[in-house]
């Protein structure tokens, strides 16, 4: 996370190896950034 004048900027990356099916690689990215955007919006309904 990066909060930085009233914008927080989060990301999430993965390990691509030669093996590495790039689907698979993208959805693993997704999952991370959609875990950190339902932490993000739990802590603003319980702090408002």
């Amino acid at each position: 996370f990066l909060s930085q004048h009233n914008t927080l900027t989060y990301q999430a990356g993965a390990g691509v190896v030669a093996a590495s099916v790039p689907e698979n690689e993208l959805q693993e990215v997704n999952n991370k950034l959609n875990a950190l955007k339902t932490a993000i919006l739990l802590a603003e309904k319980i702090h408002g």
